[in-house]
């Protein structure tokens, strides 16, 4: 057990550690940042102590094949990246590296709707979007324990289910563009 000054510190420095491998994601996805720096930074945010409101995170595990999939546009590795760090400093950068710059993002997280670009949206238009993509309210998701990210243009609309969310963005993720069929990804 710890005290509250200490688990303080280790708060702040965990989340400037954080912090740092974020730019150096950001960084690297922008040819600026060589790929060992990214994986130094990682290692770094991964060891150490934490504190109150911080836990043990692993960021170096998958990192290889989440920067690959980042840098080539993967729309699932885009969904769950964007979703873990949605409501951090660094999210506005990367959606302007993201498949779906100038398009409308949903984060829907238990009952919280926000946006990119900032703005709003109702909780009945996001309950039809995400029963339109398939899933039904009564079985397939309670959108109170549930959480989604939706893409909308002027035309059409993807919803991805992200089942589990960790800062190293990996998870199970259930995908489907409304026009096309439901595809389970692992």
């Amino acid at each position: 057990m710890s005290d509250a000054l200490t688990d303080i510190a280790s708060d702040a420095k965990k989340a400037r550690e954080i912090g740092e491998y974020l730019e150096g994601v950001f960084l690297f996805l922008k040819g600026k940042l060589p790929v060992e720096e990214v994986k130094k930074r990682a290692k770094t945010a991964s060891s150490g102590s934490y504190g109150y409101w911080t836990s043990p995170v692993d960021l170096v595990t998958g990192l290889d094949e989440t920067l690959k999939k980042l840098k080539a546009g993967d729309k699932k590795t885009w969904a769950r990246f964007l979703y873990a760090v949605h409501s951090g400093y660094w999210v506005d950068e990367f959606y302007k590296l993201s498949p779906w710059v100038g398009k409308v993002l949903i984060f829907v997280y238990y009952e919280q709707i926000t946006t990119l670009p900032k703005g709003w949206v109702s909780e009945e238009i996001v309950t039809k979007i995400i029963e339109k993509a398939g899933f039904k309210s009564t079985d397939d998701w309670n959108r109170y324990w549930q959480r989604f990210l939706i893409v909308l243009d002027e035309s059409s609309s993807e919803v991805f289910w992200i089942k589990k969310i960790r800062l190293q963005v990996r998870g199970a993720i259930v995908s489907k563009k409304v026009e096309t069929k439901i595809m389970q990804v692992r």
